[in-house]
């Protein structure tokens, strides 16, 4: 923590508290500053391209469908800057990645929770919302297609004719193609 509070102490300028809240590939804090409560996202981890996710944070923001239903997006640290207020001209000597947004109280969505109809509808809600919202992101994502070209490339490590007969092959490929549209 004491590193941890050190970036902390570098995102606020007035006395505050932080209350360490979990997470598994960040370091993660609910921060009481001013009579506020913010979320702080400390990135220990960088397997992300930052950069591409600052970019879709920045279009989340900007998004105004889905405010009531994201946090609102304070900072996101990108080369020592606060790319979502141009007006900001600190330099934060913290990782990049490093966000603070909006605190949403809430509960967990517990397994107990998901199986209830109402919360099924609300995230079902939800989920609609974003999707229908008209953010663009910069990168594009597709699980089933970024999966297949995963196993593609460890396949393609290996010869395929001595697995399958070229008739199999051939069907494989066509499969690919049209997934690839």
């Amino acid at each position: 923590m004491n590193k941890d509070f050190l970036h902390l102490k570098k995102l606020f300028s007035k006395p505050f508290r932080a209350k360490r809240a979990g997470g598994q590939t960040n370091r993660n804090y609910i921060v009481s500053c001013g009579g506020r409560k913010f979320f702080v996202r400390l990135p220990w981890e960088q397997v992300l391209d930052r950069r591409t996710e600052g970019k879709n944070i920045f279009a989340l923001s900007r998004s105004k469908k889905l405010q009531g239903i994201l946090p609102r997006y304070y900072i996101y640290i990108l080369s020592k800057r606060n790319i979502l207020d141009s007006k900001d001209k600190n330099t934060y000597n913290v990782p990049d990645g490093t966000m603070v947004t909006e605190y949403i109280s809430g509960r967990e969505l517990t397994m107990w929770r998901f199986r209830q109809k109402r919360y099924q509808q609300k995230l079902a809600q939800l989920f609609n919302s974003f999707h229908t919202s008209g953010v663009k992101f910069v990168n594009p994502y597709d699980a089933f297609r970024d999966e297949v070209t995963k196993y593609r490339i460890e396949a393609s490590k290996h010869q395929l004719e001595k697995v399958f007969n070229g008739k199999t092959i051939q069907k494989l490929k066509t499969i690919e193609k049209e997934a690839r549209g």
